[in-house]
C-alpha cells in the first residue's frame, strides 16, 4: 500500500504504531480491529466484532468514529471508507490512509509535516504528533534504503 500510493512504508508503520499498537506481550504491534470513538479507543477480538460496533456508533449518529489500523475517521472519511466491512479491512483502511497522508505530503513536500497534517493541521496539535511517530519509526529495525526517505 506504502509504494502503491508513495508512501514510505515506515512511515504508514509509524503511523499505524501510534494510532492503534496493542501489546502482545512485550512487543507492540499494530491491531486492526480499533476504534476510537469521541476520544475513547476501543479494542474488539475480531473484524466482526469491529464492523459491528462502528455500524451501530454510526448508526446512532456518532460520527466521530477513527476507524482501523489508521484511525481514518468515519465522519470526515466515509465517501473514501465506503463501507464499514472496508473501513475495518486492513488493506482498504491502509490504502485510505496512505492516499491521505500522500495527499499532505504532496502540500508540504516532506513527511514529518505530512504526518503531522495527518493528525491535525495545528502544528501545535500536529507536531507533537509527529514526533511520536518519529520516535516510532526510529525503533524499527531497518535499514536506511528500507526506510525509503523517511527523514525529510
Amino acid at each position: 500500500m506504502g509504494r502503491m500510493n508513495e508512501v514510505p512504508p515506515a512511515i504508514l508503520y509509524g503511523v499505524a504504531l501510534q494510532e492503534s499498537k496493542m501489546l502482545f506481550g512485550e512487543k507492540a504491534l499494530p491491531y486492526p480491529w480499533t476504534l476510537n470513538v469521541e476520544k475513547v479507543p476501543m479494542r474488539f477480538k475480531s473484524y466482526e466484532a469491529s464492523v459491528a460496533a462502528l455500524r451501530g456508533y454510526v448508526s446512532r449518529g456518532v460520527n466521530s468514529v477513527d476507524c482501523g489500523l489508521l484511525q481514518v475517521n468515519w465522519g470526515y472519511h466515509h465517501d473514501k471508507l465506503k463501507t464499514f466491512w472496508t473501513a475495518m479491512d486492513p488493506y482498504p483502511n491502509i490504502g485510505v490512509g496512505a492516499r491521505l497522508l500522500r495527499s499532505h505530503f504532496v502540500v508540504t513536500r516532506n513527511w514529518f509535516d505530512a504526518v503531522a497534517r495527518y493528525h491535525n493541521a495545528n502544528p501545535t496539535i500536529g507536531v507533537p504528533y509527529a514526533k511520536s511517530v518519529y520516535r516510532h519509526i526510529a525503533e524499527i529495525p531497518l535499514s536506511p534504503v528500507a526506510l525509503g526517505g523517511v527523514r525529510g
